[in-house]
């Protein structure tokens, strides 16, 4: 299994569990998805994503969160 870290601007609040709002939580994954595929796993519609910033470098929804191990 892997984790990959988010953080969600506070205008995704409606969509995320109360324990998730406003703060950096852990995700875990199988495989090496795709962002948009992460995110619409969270439920969250990939439409509505603006930014996404990985270890410090701006990338799109087609990016493949790695696997560690």
């Amino acid at each position: 299994m892997n984790t990959a870290q988010f953080w969600f601007h506070s205008s995704f609040n409606g969509l995320l569990p109360a324990k998730h709002k406003g703060s950096e939580f852990p995700y875990q994954f199988k495989g090496e998805p795709s962002v948009k595929h992460l995110v619409e796993a969270m439920r969250i519609p990939h439409t509505e994503v603006g930014t996404i910033i990985v270890n410090e470098r701006e990338v799109n929804l087609s990016y493949l969160a790695p696997r560690r191990g």
